[in-house]
């Protein structure tokens, strides 16, 4: 049987996004080499058979050629933030921290 959080990070592979299990209260992998892990179907279900955080890594190539991508301001400036999201052009999930935001783009290539 497969478990709402198994599902959710099968969901994540299917749209072209590279889940990594992430353990209760904390902020990144446990483990060495998590960075270069290319998750599968089969490690999703078995590293997600326990509860865990669901992280997703940035920067690796999807299918259709893009790749996700984080742009972290440090401040926090309303009129920076304001800047930097019409730069991006587009709407974009934000998230918020100790120093600041978080945006996160899919990035086609180019230059920035």
């Amino acid at each position: 049987m497969t478990t709402q959080l198994q599902a959710t990070a099968l969901h994540l592979l299917e749209m072209g996004y590279h889940p990594v299990r992430i353990e209760p209260g904390q902020k990144r992998p446990g483990h060495n080499g998590w960075q270069r892990e290319m998750p599968t179907e089969e490690s999703l279900m078995r590293h997600f058979s326990r509860p865990s955080n669901i992280g997703i890594l940035l920067g690796i190539p999807a299918g259709d050629g893009t790749c996700l991508i984080g742009i972290d301001v440090d401040v926090d400036d309303p009129a920076i933030l304001e800047a930097v999201h019409a730069a991006i052009g587009v709407k974009c999930p934000q998230k918020r921290g100790n120093k600041g935001s978080t945006f996160f783009v899919r990035y086609a290539g180019g230059d920035l």
